[in-house]
């Protein structure tokens, strides 16, 4: 379901110990809070990487202040005998010492590193970026036949071995693109087909078109199985096939009275839709049934809140052991099958996205924090308390609490225990509460994962890129350009998605579509 890094310089190593004594020293200091906690008790949050600071030392006190150098290397002059008494001699002239010594070695020197520079063997300490800004030294991308990126005039900095660096071979470009008459509220991937979901329609685009129209409001699009998209309605919840629209089969909801109930919340697994009625009903849906057997088979009630109503705006999720979760404002409850209420969570904001983790984890979005839960370790009676500045929870209950910055957008998950997300421009992953890495990459919007790779949205200059980044390291791997001319404000209505080799994207109403090779 849904979750460069400056480098220092490298020498050759059969030149370094001659040349060392005269570079400058580039000293990195790393500050990390120590006040951070995980679990119990209040959880302060702190951006390491916003305190750091850059020192250069200044030239090597050691060294002389005068005397010549010779191949690089300063040279002290002859020490003075010790001063001692001496009869007075008559006043005798000196004899002339040439120049032409002194003009002969400073020659060698300046030959010696003009070579060296030209060789590749010396380089000054790359500068580093600044961290708080949005942009990084971007890699090529491919241009587009509709509108070319312009070339980034930043150069990308040399990188240590073992140190990230960017991928040297340019990306393909985005394979379409087509403008909307509205920003989507919902994006999903069928097969080649973008499922586009609209305030009162549904659009199938491919190859840079609609393919097909759906007219009608909905709560809730899904695609199962790559050809079948499940529209949810109020009376009913319509199968398409992804590829022109047809409809293959409607499956009626059940009714409460004379009228229809409103569908106010979605969700769904590989398997299953399980969809919030505004009467606190929960219904689950099995779209291979439907297409099967009768209606009864393929939808059923599966447990009602006594005394509730919901309104527009909730959100639900269900847990990998089928735990389903009620998000309203800044509340989340977890139920188990029967929808009793196992454990209560209230967050200081309203919950944006509840993501689902590896290993039957939730991580939570609000604000701009993210917090990942245990949620076997939740169960009981007590509230967990996500207030600013405390955090009150069973023990094992809150794995880690991060942030005060990060942009209140859907993050991703890339393992048990780390998300992926992205903060005033810098894509970073967090595990264990505290940063795993984080790179000045002018990302902004959603973050996607798999195969070991995380995918954001960035400005690149004046362009805009689908950044193609490794999850272990950080490494920008790629940088496939996309034909948008979006502007800050459209910037903050971004969807992302990924099936496959298959990611689709969209800023406002621009949406673009990018096939990853292999």
């Amino acid at each position: 379901m849904e979750i460069d890094e400056p480098a220092t310089a490298r020498f050759d190593s059969g030149k370094q110990q001659a040349i060392d004594p005269l570079l400058p020293s580039l000293e990195l200091p790393s500050r990390k809070g120590t006040d951070q906690s995980i679990g119990l008790g209040a959880v302060p949050m702190s951006d390491p990487l916003q305190d750091a600071k850059t020192l250069v030392s200044t030239p090597n006190a050691i060294l002389p202040p005068e005397g010549p150098s010779v191949g690089g290397t300063q040279v002290a002059p002859p020490p003075l005998p010790p001063a001692t008494p001496t009869p007075t001699i008559p006043r005798v002239r000196r004899a002339h010492r040439s120049p032409i010594p002194f003009v002969v070695a400073a020659a060698v020197a300046a030959m010696t590193w003009g070579m060296a520079g030209a060789a590749g063997v010396l380089h000054e300490p790359h500068v580093l970026p600044d961290l708080v800004g949005a942009e990084a030294p971007s890699v090529p991308a491919a241009p587009t036949s509709s509108a070319a990126p312009r070339p980034s005039s930043a150069t990308p900095p040399q990188a240590d071995e073992g140190s990230p660096q960017e991928a040297s071979a340019p990306p393909p470009a985005a394979t379409w693109s087509v403008t909307a008459e509205a920003p989507p509220v919902a994006l999903r991937l069928g097969g080649s087909t973008v499922i586009a979901a609209f305030e009162g329609k549904v659009v199938g685009y491919a190859d840079g078109s609609a393919a097909w129209t759906f007219e009608g409001s909905h709560e809730g699009v899904f695609v199962f199985g790559g050809d079948t998209v499940a529209v949810a309605l109020d009376t009913e919840v319509k199968l398409l096939s992804s590829t022109d629209g047809s409809e293959t089969s409607a499956v009626p909801l059940p009714m409460r009275g004379k009228k229809p109930v409103d569908v106010v919340a979605s969700d769904a697994d590989e398997t299953h839709i399980l969809l919030a009625l505004s009467d606190a009903r929960f219904l689950q849906l099995t779209p291979t049934a439907c297409a099967e057997t009768s209606a009864d088979a393929c939808v059923r009630e599966v447990g009602r809140l006594s005394g509730e109503y919901l309104e527009a705006g909730s959100k639900v999720a269900v847990g990998e052991d089928g735990t389903r979760y009620l998000a309203e404002e800044d509340t989340m409850r977890g139920f188990d099958l029967d929808l009793r209420t196992v454990f209560e969570a209230s967050a200081p904001a309203d919950i944006r996205s509840m993501v689902h983790v590896p290993g039957n984890r939730l991580a939570l979005q609000f604000g701009q924090e993210a917090v990942l839960l245990d949620p076997a370790s939740c169960r009981g009676r007590s509230e967990i308390r996500l207030r600013t500045g405390e955090t009150q929870a069973p023990s094992g209950c809150v794995l880690w609490r991060y942030g005060k910055a990060i942009d209140p957008v859907r993050p991703a998950a890339v393992d048990t225990s780390s998300l992926a997300l992205n903060e005033r421009g810098k894509l970073a992953v967090v595990a264990e509460g505290d940063d795993a890495w984080k790179i000045p990459l002018g990302a902004f919007g959603p973050v996607a994962a798999g195969d070991g790779a995380l995918y954001t949205l960035a400005a690149d200059g004046e362009a805009i890129v689908l950044a193609e980044v490794d999850a272990a390291n950080g490494t920008v791997k790629a940088k496939h350009a996309l034909p948008f001319a979006s502007s800050e404000d459209d910037r903050g209505d971004t969807k992302l998605v990924r099936e496959g080799n298959t990611i689709a994207a969209s800023i406002g109403a621009a949406i673009g579509v990018v096939s990853l090779p292999g």
